[in-house]
């Protein structure tokens, strides 16, 4: 593979998660598919990036790659910022469902038993 092949190979790999980020429904699981995809892919630049690096290649001074990165980077701060708004309103909703069930549980527990005051007395 030649270091034109590897350029061009890291830059597709950059437009693939720049895809997966643009195409997110916003939905946590789809969300933390594309997060393992991704992480994957970047594997991938890291290694196509020390090959050139051993072939004595300037990566500084490749822009369509730097303009890709820096896309990737910003969309991935948004991506990930998303994503922590969904968790906290993940687990504001579990703590919801857990105040339903402790008043639920204090209400039967309660142990006292039903008193009726008769009035005619």
């Amino acid at each position: 593979m030649t270091l034109s092949d590897i350029k061009i190979c890291r830059n597709k790999v950059l437009r693939e998660i720049l895809s997966r980020i643009n195409t997110w429904d916003k939905g946590l699981e789809t969300g933390l598919h594309i997060i393992d995809l991704n992480e994957k892919d970047l594997t991938k630049i890291k290694n196509y990036n020390e090959i050139m690096i051993k072939e004595s290649s300037n990566l500084a001074s490749d822009k369509e790659y730097a303009d890709l990165i820096n896309q990737v980077l910003l969309k991935m701060k948004l991506f990930l910022k998303e994503m922590e708004e969904n968790k906290k309103i993940l687990l504001d909703q579990k703590k919801d469902l857990g105040k339903h069930n402790d008043i639920r549980t204090n209400y039967i527990s309660s142990g006292l038993e039903a008193k009726f005051i008769d009035k005619n007395v």
